[in-house]
């Protein structure tokens, strides 16, 4: 028993690793001259590459006519406007604070899994603790409220948004895919984003951007593609196999002190006190939507 622990442990952990940097990557990217809608693109269309290569190595079964209808849904809520949403946001805050409001989402899905899912009721542990992580998000955004930045304020919203569009999309796929266990999904979901998005990076930023890119920025777009996205989900259907959906919730605690890690060591990004305690609500509010209710 002890060993399954620290193997789910260890799982749990590599998966926040992959995706705690995320953010870090977004803005090294963006600071190398990328354009948002053209990191996007970039994102999926490589990582899509990744995932259908491993779909044929670990020979995972195609999806059915029906899986390819679900999947064409969850990639606009789950990938195409979550990952622009960060992209136009980061141009203007710091990828920490990104990757703290980012840790809304699995609160915003418990509210709507109450509403949407018969079987997944609010009891009144979790009710205090979406009231705890809605006001942590309250205390990041009124700064910039207060002091007129415009710019700021948005970008708190496009994450807050973002964070929202992951909710819609994990709360579709326990709809209607809760069974689906094969790295097609996601092998789909990011094609069908790459479909949507690339017409509108040509139109919106053209191709001049490609040209002009750091080496740098290619290398984040790079890790962002392989170990954030493709190796991300490979991952996180293997933590949902063996060890279940409570134990894949668990890893969303982590990316929040990730990005901050990440943001200030790399970037030397400054988080304010009101910022810590911004994230030491959301972070109380996650723990205690996420609870697992006693049993008698």
């Amino acid at each position: 028993m002890i060993n399954i622990n620290i193997k789910s442990f260890a799982f749990i952990f590599l998966l926040g690793l992959l995706w705690g940097p995320s953010f870090l990557l977004i803005k090294i990217s963006l600071e190398g001259g990328t354009l948002p809608f053209t990191l996007t693109t970039l994102r999926v269309g490589i990582a899509a590459l990744f995932l259908w290569l491993f779909v044929w190595l670990r020979h995972s079964p195609l999806p059915s006519r029906s899986i390819i209808g679900h999947a064409a849904i969850i990639a606009i809520f789950s990938q195409a406007l979550p990952f622009t949403l960060f992209n136009i946001a980061e141009q203007y805050i710091e990828s920490a604070l990104a990757g703290i409001i980012n840790g809304i989402t699995p609160i915003v899905t418990a509210l709507l899994a109450h509403v949407l899912i018969h079987d997944e009721k609010l009891n009144g542990k979790r009710m205090i603790g979406i009231a705890l992580g809605l006001i942590g998000f309250l205390v990041l955004l009124l700064p910039g409220l207060r002091e007129a930045q415009q710019a700021d304020t948005l970008s708190v919203l496009a994450v807050g948004l973002a964070a929202v569009s992951y909710a819609v999309g994990i709360i579709y796929g326990r709809l209607f895919l809760r069974n689906t266990r094969t790295l097609a999904l996601p092998a789909l979901q990011v094609s069908f984003a790459t479909v949507y998005l690339l017409p509108l990076a040509l139109s919106l930023e053209g191709l001049a951007p490609i040209t002009q890119m750091t080496p740098s920025a290619w290398g984040s777009i790079l890790g962002l593609a392989f170990f954030g996205t493709a190796v991300a989900f490979v991952v996180y259907f293997h933590v949902l196999q063996e060890y279940g959906a409570v134990a894949l919730g668990t890893s969303v605690f982590l990316l929040p002190i990730f990005s901050i890690f990440f943001g200030v060591v790399f970037l030397e990004e400054t988080l304010s006190g009101v910022m810590y305690f911004g994230t030491a609500l959301i972070l109380s509010g996650m723990q205690l939507v996420h609870a697992k209710p006693k049993t008698a």
